[in-house]
């Protein structure tokens, strides 16, 4: 599958919908060049590109993942650059995930992390 969930890439500029099942109602849904997140009761459940989902050494997931935040962390918004996630928590917190080859991240390096 590629990064979307879908067969292929050019189903999906062909305007072919795609169903993704989410477990609840998604309040937020944003797209990025290899993946995507939605925003369900402050968790964040994204799928695409394996390590912009936050999974480690999968080329592809088709269907969604909770990111991995520290306990206690709830979402209150998120964006998608072309390859990264940046959410920001109810606690005033930032927290990235995917590539940071440019240092996106803000801390310092250019390592990929999960958060």
């Amino acid at each position: 599958a590629s990064p979307l969930g879908q067969e292929s890439l050019i189903s999906h500029w062909r305007g072919i919908t795609y169903t993704i099942s989410l477990p609840g109602d998604a309040t937020l849904v944003e797209v990025g060049s290899q993946s995507a997140c939605a925003l369900l009761d402050g968790e964040v459940w994204c799928w695409g590109h394996g390590e912009q989902v936050g999974v480690t050494g999968a080329p592809a997931v088709s269907q969604p993942v909770k990111v991995d935040l520290p306990a206690g962390e709830r979402v209150k918004a998120f964006n998608a650059s072309s390859q990264t996630w940046c959410s920001l928590t109810e606690s005033g917190k930032a927290w990235c995930w995917g590539k940071n080859a440019n240092g996106e991240f803000g801390n310092g390096t250019t390592d990929e992390s999960l958060t």
